[in-house]
Parts: C-alpha cells; structure tokens; sequence
C-alpha cells in the first residue's frame, strides 16, 4: 500500500517536472521569437517607368539581445516587374549591446501597373526566419504633355546637278523682259491723267428738267435714291441763286446761306424740309414711305418754280458767302 502510494507520489512529481520543463522551453522560444523586430519601408509607393524606388529593409533587436544572423537576405537583380538598380552595403548601428542591421536597395520598373514588392527572408540561428512586410508599388505611364517632339528623319537629298548654260541665260532674258515691262506700264500709268467731267451748267429749263425726272425713281419705289438726287439738285440749285459752294457745303451752310439771300419765309421752310428729310434718309438711314417721297417732291417743284421767278435768269456767277 505504501508502495503503491509513494509511486504515485513520483509520478506526479515527474509530470510536474515535465510540465515545468515545457514551459521554460515556450518560455525560451516566445523570447526567441520576439528579439528581433524587421521593418520594411519604401520612399513612395507610386513612381513613373523608369523612376527610382528606394527600398530600406531593417532588422533590429526588441530585447537587446544580440542577433544571430545565419544568410541575410538576397534580391535578385531582376525579380517580379521590378529590376534591382543600385545596392547599397548593409549598414550596422550599435543599439545597446546588440546591432541593428540595415540594407537599402534602388529599384525601377518599366512595366504599369500596380504590383507587390515580395518578402524576402533572413535567416537566423539557424533555423529561425522572418520576412519582410509585402508592399504593393503602383508604376504610371510617363507624363509626355512637357517632352518636346521628335525631329522626323528625312530622307537624303541627292545634291543638285549643275544647271546648264543656256537655263541661265533664258531666266535672265526673262529677268529684263520682265523689267522692261514694269518701266514701260509705269510711264503710261504716269502719261494717263484723267480729264475731270465737265460740269453741265444749270439753267431754268435743265433744272426743271432735271427735278422732274426724280417723279420716276418714286414710281419704281427707289425711295433713297431719289432723296440722295434730290438733296443734290437742290444742294447745286441753292449755291448757284443762294451764291457758294456746293462741294465744301454742309447742310447748315446751305440754310444760312438760303436766309441770307431769301426773304421768302415759305420757300426758305420748303429747302430746309427737303434737306433735313434727305440727310435723315441718308445718314440716319431713314426709310421714307411713298407719301413722304411724293410730298417732298411737290414742295421740291414748288421751291423750284418760285426761284425761277425770283430770278427768271439763272446767274452766271455765284456770290460770295
């Protein structure tokens, strides 16, 4: 019996011996486990093709407990969409008794799209491994809005063959017939002065004559035109009795030239309805009705046949204004 007892009293020591055994050994692995910490950074995790990309792996104790490092990571020079471009030495930092171990790589890719920079792993003590993070890299198209165009091949010119001598000769025959012409056209354009138009004296008979024929531009509905010709008859008939100029005169000069020489208030309010009606058609682009035409045509031939009795003989010379 006591026997009996005193085994299961070993028994349960050994089971507790064992299981303390075990938990040292967890305990020794968790430690293991968390003396190193690893970080993975990028400078920025969009580029252009062709663009740099710095990638920084560090491995760094958590505990300060010297790391056993058995191969350290290797990046091929090409792996995935990415090609490896410059590899820096790793870098060693002291971090209490213990080192942190640092390696910077230079990377590119010439293919877009987004893609994932791997983990790679370090191996350590032997058996122990970690990895670093997965990164996910977006690769744009190249920005050509500010590149300048390419100047396009062109094509060999063959060198050109000497002209003959009688091609010379017939392009300068040209070259002086050409001159000859141009001297000959300049010295008739210079011979050519124009002959200015007669002017027609206006009597009674071509100027009743002439204010009678406007009743036909009314007829045929040409309302501005007849103004514009009757505004000129009256203009000239008034300078010839009235005495100035008619070219240089306005229309104001005409009418104070009228009330100077006239003393007919009638005849004097008939001019200055004729004229200010034909500038108003003619400057301020007024179109007239065919009643409007018509009454400036009465009052024009009665205007008309009172000057031709005041002055049954048209004057020869114009008195001065």
């Amino acid at each position: 019996m006591r026997r009996n007892r005193l085994r299961l009293v070993l028994m349960r020591k050994m089971k507790s011996s064992v299981l303390l055994f075990a938990c040292v050994v967890l305990l020794a692995m968790l430690s293991q486990a968390h003396a190193q910490k690893i970080s993975t950074t990028v400078n920025r995790d969009k580029i252009r093709i062709g663009d740099p990309l710095d990638l920084k792996i560090t491995l760094e104790p958590s505990n300060n407990t010297p790391l056993n490092i058995t191969h350290w990571l290797v990046l091929p020079d090409t792996f995935g969409s990415f090609q490896v471009v410059t590899r820096k030495p790793i870098d060693t930092l002291e971090v209490g008794i213990a080192k942190s171990y640092s390696q910077t790589f230079t990377l590119t890719s010439f293919d877009t799209g987004t893609f994932q920079l791997p983990p790679f792993p370090i191996l350590l003590n032997g058996q122990d491994t970690v990895s670093s993070r997965i990164i996910p890299i977006t690769v744009l198209a190249v920005d050509v809005s500010q590149m300048k165009d390419f100047n396009d091949i062109k094509d060999i010119l063959e060198p050109a063959e000497d002209a003959p001598f009688f091609q010379w000769w017939m392009a300068g025959a040209g070259a002086i017939v050409l001159l000859i012409f141009l001297i000959v056209a300049r010295k008739i354009r210079q011979q050519k002065v124009p002959t200015p138009p007669t002017a027609i004296p206006i009597t009674n008979e071509t100027a009743w004559q002439q204010i009678s024929a406007l009743e036909a531009l009314i007829a045929k509905g040409l309302y501005t035109e007849f103004y514009i010709q009757l505004h000129s008859l009256c203009k000239r008939l008034a300078a010839r009795y009235y005495g100035f100029a008619a070219d240089a005169a306005t229309t104001t000069e005409l009418l104070q030239a009228a009330h100077r020489n006239c003393n007919n208030p009638q005849m004097l309010a008939q001019l200055t309805a004729i004229v200010q009606m034909a500038d108003a058609v003619k400057f301020a682009h007024t179109i007239p009705t065919e009643q409007e035409c018509k009454n400036s045509f009465s009052e024009a031939k009665q205007w008309l046949q009172q000057l031709m009795l005041d002055y049954p003989q048209t004057p020869t010379k114009p008195n001065a204004l």
